[in-house]
């Protein structure tokens, strides 16, 4: 019965349901399993092509950034 009715609703469509891209720029690459990375800088998903931290802007951690002498 409550199954019916939220079908009836319409409500969960999963046309509807907006996949996940990637966040850099222009990029409408969809974010899936096998072409994520998360750059261990800023821990970001993005795609394969923008997984380098030049590609997609990195916003470095401060730690990370500096050089120890």
């Amino acid at each position: 019965m409550v199954l019916e009715r939220h079908e009836k609703s319409g409500d969960c469509d999963p046309r509807k349901k907006k996949k996940p891209t990637c966040p850099t720029r222009r990029c409408r690459e969809t974010s899936t399993l096998s072409n994520t990375s998360v750059c261990k800088t800023c821990q970001l998903k993005v795609c394969l092509k923008h997984r380098f931290p030049p590609d997609h802007a990195c916003k470095q951690a401060p730690a990370a950034a500096e050089v120890s002498s």
